[in-house]
């Protein structure tokens, strides 16, 4: 410091101008250490403003992503269900016609002869199985289970009228089988997945024109299936 400052009289550099270089000089330095100071400041602010921006667009994007998810996922549910209840119209749309084939061939049956009969109830009593594994109704489901024997009495009976009795049983005989068939056929047309609605109303329906059909055979000495 001394030899500059000498050199610095020598030269004929005041005291102050010598105060004016040093200022300049601790100036620039002071200056050039904030402008360093306030670059990281903004280096670090832009880093952490950008590492926000970052998270809130991952976050955001995991929002989409689970948003989109769920939208598939609700639209596979749909497609799902929309195929188990086609399903189920067209498994129910197979027993309904099972049951009406079944029922109608056992009139047809009724005019060859037993053994005819005995062949043909078996498909009836199949069809019917299948009805009552559809429903959850334990009372149509017990109701049910009479008809394969109470249409194969039926048609057993009308095949005895046809050779041993006289006209009238004959027709009488064939009108029982025929209004037994005709309801179970109604019914079944109206069949749905939840067993027509409501239940109950299938089951009194059946109960009743079974049982009016049997009182009307037990009038003529027939066997009552069920009650």
């Amino acid at each position: 410091m001394g030899l500059l400052y000498d050199a610095g009289m020598w030269l004929g550099i005041s005291e102050d101008w010598w105060m004016q270089i040093w200022s300049g000089v601790i100036g620039a330095g002071v200056s050039a250490g904030v402008s360093v100071v306030v670059a990281l400041l903004v280096v670090t602010r832009t880093n952490a403003h950008q590492s926000t921006l970052a998270e809130t667009a991952r976050k955001l994007q995991r929002e989409r992503d689970d948003e989109a998810l769920e939208i598939q996922r609700a639209g596979m549910q749909e497609r799902l269900d929309e195929q188990r209840q086609e399903a189920d119209r067209l498994r129910m749309m197979d027993i309904r016609a099972d049951v009406i084939s079944a029922a109608a061939h056992m009139v047809e049956v009724a005019s060859v002869d037993l053994q005819a009969v005995e062949a043909a109830a078996p498909h009836l009593g199949k069809a019917l199985t299948r009805w009552r594994v559809e429903t959850e109704d334990a009372a149509l489901v017990e109701e049910l289970s009479y008809w394969p024997a109470h249409i194969r009495l039926l048609a057993m009976e009308h095949v005895i009228a046809r050779h041993e009795s006289e006209p009238a049983a004959r027709v009488a005989t064939f009108d029982n089988l025929n209004d037994a068939v005709s309801l179970l056929t109604v019914v079944a047309l109206h069949l749905r997945r939840d067993d027509f609605v409501p239940a109950n109303s299938v089951t009194g329906i059946l109960r009743r024109g079974r049982l009016d059909i049997e009182t009307s055979r037990s009038g003529r000495g027939g066997t009552v299936v069920g009650q």
